[in-house]
């Protein structure tokens, strides 16, 4: 009879299906939830234990493909592109079940997966979502410099040249930058800042704005992104945005809550043709 212990069964796929899962939706580029990844971990973990102790159905194809379907539903479901990300995860945990295989081999250690080659598999598939990252940065321009001027203070950003930036002026058609609140704040007055900080939504936000510096010019403007069918940001129309040095016309910026790179490499984007 077979040995199996669960504690390292669970520990194993519960790393293996956090990487797949956050890999795919990184990918994807859908937001990721702390609490949906830790469900849809630990029901592909717990889903492991049972396959090991019970084989049989529990284990076939059909069981998998729905468990794995129902960890897609729970990590993803707010996403309006549900099927695509859900395709990218199983492509994804299907190479690095391959990857696994190989690795077993290469050591000897064929017909089981242990936490040695469970290492070597994590890295290389690291590896390989670093090296999709690098292309795609590529793909959409790579890094351009952003000069923000208003009210005589200047702040310079990194941003992402990004095609998929989209985001446009309604007004005048031309496209308009993306940018951190948090990296801008100081080129506004303190209590500009502190009515940007105190704002629940971009409406509150135009809002506060108005009252607090009537001197700035702001309004909301449409976007869209994965997950989210339609929203508004707060645009800011500043003294002058410059581009890797060129100067853009209309000096309008859009304001994000929230953080653009998780890693910090930029806090801005741009479109791919600016």
């Amino acid at each position: 009879m077979r040995e199996v212990w669960l504690d390292e069964v669970f520990l194993i796929n519960a790393v293996a299906d956090l990487t797949a899962l956050t890999g795919a939706g990184k990918l994807c580029r859908a937001k990721l939830r702390p609490a949906r990844l830790a469900v849809g971990t630990l029901l592909g973990a717990l889903y492991s234990c049972a396959a090991a102790l019970y084989g049989g159905a529990a284990a076939s194809l059909p069981v998998k493909l729905a468990v794995g379907c129902l960890m897609a539903l729970a990590v993803y479901g707010k996403e309006t592109r549900l099927f695509r990300v859900t395709a990218v995860f199983f492509a994804v945990a299907a190479s690095m079940a391959g990857a696994a295989l190989g690795v077993s081999a290469a050591l000897g250690e064929s017909g089981r997966l242990s936490v040695r080659a469970l290492a070597v598999t994590e890295a290389l598939t690291l590896a390989g979502f670093a090296a999709a990252f690098r292309i795609s940065a590529s793909r959409a321009g790579g890094r351009k410099r952003l000069e923000l001027t208003c009210l005589g203070k200047t702040a310079e950003l990194a941003a992402l040249a990004d095609t998929g930036n989209a985001l446009r002026d309604p007004l005048s058609g031309e496209t308009i930058p993306v940018v951190e609140t948090e990296k801008v704040a100081d080129l506004f007055p303190p209590s500009a800042s502190a009515a940007l900080s105190a704002g629940k939504s971009a409406a509150e936000c135009m809002q506060r704005l108005y009252a607090a510096a009537p001197e700035l010019r702001c309004r909301l403007v449409p976007y869209s992104a994965v997950g989210v069918e339609s929203g508004l940001l707060l645009a800011v129309r500043l003294d002058e945005v410059k581009i890797d040095g060129k100067r853009r016309r209309g000096g309008w910026v859009a304001l994000s809550p929230t953080r653009l790179s998780e890693t910090g490499e930029y806090s801005a984007l741009v479109g791919g043709n600016d």
